[in-house]
């Protein structure tokens, strides 16, 4: 499970959540990007190449660009990288994070009034690699 977080954050935060970057507008209505959510991976991951479905999972963040930022300066060990968010509506985002060794894209377009799904492309000395993943607001974080 270490490793999905890992992979949620990072496919965040790498591509355009940064601190400097403004919260997309596709978050108004989901509390800002505040609170818990359903996190259902669709397509792409370790799991899905064994033929296996990713389990669903919940995260909880009060800020979640915030904990993004912060996974991915833990992760990205110095790299060098530009952010950029290259489309911004009520609708629809378009992020993307050109590193030293990579450059990820990630476009986030609005299902519904409480769901948003996630499209991570990203390159680099692995290849290609694509994630779909759908986010649920489910509402504030429960404690416990």
């Amino acid at each position: 499970m270490r490793f999905l977080s890992a992979v949620f954050l990072a496919g965040l935060a790498s591509n355009a959540l940064a601190q400097e970057m403004p919260v997309p507008k596709l978050f108004k209505g989901l509390e800002g990007q505040k609170g818990e959510y359903k996190v259902e991976f669709l397509e792409g991951g370790p799991a899905m190449k064994e033929g296996r479905r990713m389990p669903a999972m919940t995260v909880c963040s009060d800020n979640l660009i915030d904990s993004a930022s912060r996974a991915e300066k833990r992760s990205r060990r110095g790299a060098d990288c530009t952010r950029h968010l290259l489309k911004d509506t009520d609708e629809e985002a378009v992020m993307e994070s050109v590193c030293t060794e990579r450059k990820s894209t990630v476009t986030m377009k609005r299902e519904s009034p409480k769901s948003l799904v996630m499209d991570i492309v990203s390159t680099g000395p692995r290849g290609e690699r694509k994630m779909k993943m759908r986010y649920t607001h489910l509402g504030p974080c429960r404690e416990g």
